[in-house]
């Protein structure tokens, strides 16, 4: 959240929490603000493990060298220009040998005038460095498979929370502190791992039969151990009819 104040990306939103987690600015933030103390080596793997190419195209290795961390940079706008005054990708990684475009969406398409104004101002810029272009999260990603102008990847946010959560654990401490920080934001933002209709079973003794009653009884608020039924917490109980149909519908 840090680097979202220091940019002066947060605003009027300082005085509504609901208002914070609808913008992609603090999620960006409080996702690779924690990520940006952590060596680049294990973002670059998590990127290229999760991220998925726009055509025949794979993921390079990580140079040696000094790697720069440029959160939301203004840059001049190329020929491509989609924006007359200025273009300003969220986060950019500059490696010695690449230039490495993050664009993030929440609700938002992403847009590939957009991402085609991006890429002419980073060769305007480094002229001399291949372009990689990251979308992550949004909406309208089949847009992009459209003419990309460089090598392209899409990255929805729940990709990028679970192979957070399998690549941290190997790590030393203070990567996986850093990597659940983020993995937290996310859950804030609602990007939470998918859960299985099974696991219902686990809220019950197994002895008992999955009926009506039982899911009519068991409510979030009481199992707080639960952990990922704690994202139901703000849905509307469900109707009696569609319990009963649930209890009565069987996978086989």
């Amino acid at each position: 959240m840090l680097k979202a104040l220091t940019h002066r990306k947060l605003g009027h939103v300082l005085t509504s929490r609901h208002d914070l987690y609808t913008l992609e600015d603090p999620l960006t933030s409080s996702v690779f603000g924690p990520l940006s103390h952590t060596p680049v080596s294990f973002v670059w793997s998590l990127l290229g493990k999760a991220a998925r190419p726009f055509g025949p195209t794979s993921w390079p290795q990580l140079e040696a060298g000094p790697v720069e961390w440029l959160f939301w940079p203004s840059w001049i706008p190329g020929r491509a220009g989609y924006n007359t005054q200025r273009v300003e990708p969220d986060l950019v990684l500059l490696t010695p040998d690449h230039v490495l475009i993050l664009e993030m969406k929440h609700n938002g398409p992403q847009l590939r005038e957009q991402r085609s104004a991006q890429v002419s101002a980073a060769r305007g810029h480094y002229p001399n460095r291949p372009i990689l272009h990251v979308a992550i999260g949004g909406t309208h990603h089949g847009d992009l498979l459209r003419s990309p102008p460089c090598d392209s990847y899409s990255l929805p946010w729940r990709r990028l929370e679970r192979g957070l959560r399998q690549m941290a654990s190997t790590e030393p401490p203070y990567v996986q502190r850093a990597a659940k920080e983020a993995v937290q934001a996310l859950h804030a933002w609602g990007y939470r791992g998918r859960i299985e209709f099974g696991s219902l079973v686990k809220c019950h003794d197994k002895s008992w039969p999955i009926s009506s009653e039982v899911l009519a009884a068991w409510h979030p608020a009481t199992a707080r151990s639960q952990g990922p039924f704690d994202a139901l917490l703000s849905l509307e109980p469900p109707t009696a009819a569609s319990l009963s149909s649930l209890s009565l519908w069987s996978p086989a």
